[in-house]
């Protein structure tokens, strides 16, 4: 197998980070919508698109050179997934395992601010999830 090296590789895993996160954490917090569902109902699929935006201008205000298409790029991606993919942020939470909320949507509303931005999408997500974690973490 061989694997290319990105020419930018910060910029390529904020391209991923900016795709992945979103869904996951808007996944979870539907109760464990699939990428189908998600992208086929007009409200969840502009939540999916502002999310994006979020990650997308903290990344530019935290000078990674992103693309000026890459939350088309990421939304095109997300079309061609197979309507039933979930992703492990949704999995873990929604079954009560340790997540990866904080390293996910946490780190995009911390990223967010250290850019000097707000992300309201991304900072209501992690407060909903983070309480399912908490009553979960609870309960075990």
């Amino acid at each position: 197998m061989t694997v290319t090296e990105p020419d930018d590789i910060w910029a390529t895993l904020w391209a991923k980070f900016l795709m992945v996160v979103p869904v996951g954490s808007l996944g979870a917090a539907t109760g464990g919508a699939t990428i189908g569902e998600l992208r086929s109902r007009s409200g969840t699929r502009q939540l999916l698109i502002a999310g994006m935006r979020e990650i997308y201008e903290a990344g530019l205000g935290l000078g990674i050179f992103l693309p000026d298409d890459a939350v088309d790029t990421a939304m095109g991606l997300v079309d061609r997934q197979s309507a039933g993919v979930t992703t492990s942020l949704q999995r873990d939470i929604l079954t009560g395992r340790r997540s990866e909320l904080d390293a996910w949507t946490g780190a995009a509303v911390r990223l967010a601010h250290d850019a000097g931005l707000s992300a309201p999408v991304h900072e209501l997500l992690y407060e909903l999830l983070a309480i399912r974690e908490s009553r979960a973490a609870e309960a075990a």
